[in-house]
């Protein structure tokens, strides 16, 4: 058989990634930072144990909550 999709090909009905899943990230965020800003960012999270996508999430929340 030459052309075409090969019979059984693809995901299979119900995998598992096809199924919605909770707090699953969706968006993609792109921030310019200087160099200063980024430092003290990383400084930062380095110091709280988190990496610095946590630590900016962790910031927006907080900040978030302020203003409400």
């Amino acid at each position: 058989m030459k052309g075409g999709t090969r019979q059984g090909a693809g995901r299979k009905p119900g995998s598992p990634n096809k199924e919605k899943k909770e707090n699953v990230r969706l968006k993609v965020v792109r921030v310019r930072l200087s160099e200063a800003e980024h430092d003290a960012a990383l400084l930062c999270a380095d110091a709280v144990g988190e990496t610095m996508s946590e630590f900016i999430r962790g910031a927006i929340q907080r900040r978030c909550k302020k203003t409400r």
